[in-house]
């Protein structure tokens, strides 16, 4: 590793922890060298020239023929070196996150951020990217972009599940602790401390096993079968509600032990 990228990541481990996933990508090319291609193109007009002043007949039609494809050829690829790739630097931290996307350069704490949306959209190339927003106590929220243009789709996945895993930690702690206090809604569901209120239904956290993915949406998994947990409408929660309620059913919150008071107390 370069002495600055060593220096830098050294800086950032300093202020948010050790990092848990890199991904970088950067602007692709054309490998081809500039002035390969601008040859390229003399060349086939070249040719044209000759086949249509100089040459006579058939053979003239074809020389003046495979320049115009020369040329056509070397337009393309000179066109092909200006299409870049979006530049996406992104490090999961213990203790947060930093997104270099294109000239943007955002950093977060995991406490500074609230939740985290995300929301499937079909780029005009025919790929698809997920577009996962962050809302944070102090505004504006944050916006990454992953996959199509942005990163390839191995890349894209294993950046999802780095964060997934790094974002839900964060939410599990701080929904055990609400949970205690009040009704906390996930999605369709009311999540409580003896389990979660969803479809008309009290689901005790015993019942619930995992999550069922069924024609790409979650679906909360449990001994009776399974329930749809999202809200809805376009945009997700991340992970997906029916991924959370999982993740706090195999360590639920529990009943604060406080002295009776003549109200209710605890769950």
């Amino acid at each position: 590793m370069p002495e600055g990228d060593a220096t830098e990541q050294s800086e950032l481990q300093s202020r948010l922890g050790l990092v848990r996933h890199s991904l970088n990508t950067s602007a692709q090319q054309s490998q081809l060298p500039k002035r390969a291609v601008e040859v390229t193109g003399v060349c086939g007009a070249a040719l044209v020239l000759i086949g249509m002043v100089f040459m006579s007949g058939v053979f003239g039609v074809v020389v003046a023929a495979c320049g115009g494809l020369v040329l056509v050829a070397a337009y393309l690829i000179s066109a092909k070196k200006h299409q870049r790739k979006l530049s996406t630097k992104i490090d999961v931290c213990e203790k947060g996150i930093v997104c270099n996307q294109g000239k943007t350069t955002r950093e977060l704490l995991w406490n500074e951020v609230v939740e985290i949306s995300s929301k499937k959209i079909r780029l005009p190339d025919g790929s698809e990217s997920t577009a996962l927003v962050f809302e944070t106590a102090v505004p504006p929220p944050m916006l990454i972009m992953i996959g199509g243009t942005y990163c390839d789709k191995a890349s894209a996945e294993k950046l999802l599940q780095a964060l997934q895993q790094a974002w839900i930690a964060v939410w599990r702690r701080r929904a055990k602790a609400l949970a205690q206090r009040d009704d906390l809604r996930v999605g369709k569901a009311i999540v409580r401390c003896g389990g979660v209120v969803l479809g008309g239904q009290e689901i005790g956290w015993s019942l619930i096993t995992g999550v069922d993915v069924v024609d790409g949406v979650d679906r909360l998994h449990t001994k009776e079968g399974s329930e749809l947990a999202e809200a809805d409408g376009q945009v997700s929660l991340f992970p997906s509600a029916a991924r959370r309620i999982a993740e706090l059913a195999a360590d639920p919150p529990v009943p604060l032990m406080l002295p009776p008071v003549g109200g209710r107390g605890g769950c």
